[in-house]
């Protein structure tokens, strides 16, 4: 006869290892670009809260600012938590050629509003998606990147 444990028990270690693999995984940050990398930090700062953590001269000549919800330039990127780098680009070059950032939030409509009256440019208003148990919305930031709020139903 054979054991019906043998096979449930290889599936258990193995899924075991992998859920242990990726415990050390987690979201430092999303990048975006910015011809003018401290007014968007300024936008980031004054819609979303975030916090100047970091700020670097890369080798190629371009600036990056790294943007944390805690800290302040005393502390470590590895300390902050996940935040938003703001990568320098050409005036010419894609806004959209980057990802965009989701932010999960407790009051969509007044977080998108704040928002738009600090110079972001409305893509969707906010908007119910019931099937899923959310509400959207999605705005660009002054340098042309996109960002999607989201709220729990």
């Amino acid at each position: 006869m054979k054991n019906k444990f043998i096979p449930l028990t290889v599936f258990f270690i193995g899924l075991t290892s992998i859920l242990q693999a990726r415990a050390d995984v987690s979201l430092m940050a999303a990048r975006v670009g910015a011809e003018d990398v401290l007014v968007a930090a300024q936008f980031y700062v004054k819609a979303f809260g975030l916090i100047e953590v970091d700020r670097l001269e890369l080798a190629s000549g371009k600036a990056e600012l790294i943007l944390g919800f805690i800290g302040d330039n005393k502390q470590s990127v590895a300390n902050m938590g996940p935040g938003i780098a703001i990568l320098e680009r050409e005036s010419d070059a894609d806004a959209e050629s980057m990802p965009h950032i989701i932010f999960r939030v407790s009051d969509i409509n007044a977080v998108y509003s704040k928002a738009i009256e600090l110079g972001g440019t409305e893509v969707q208003e906010p908007m119910a998606i019931n099937d899923l148990g959310i509400t959207i919305a999605m705005l660009r930031d002054p340098a042309g990147n996109t960002i999607e709020l989201l709220q729990q139903l």
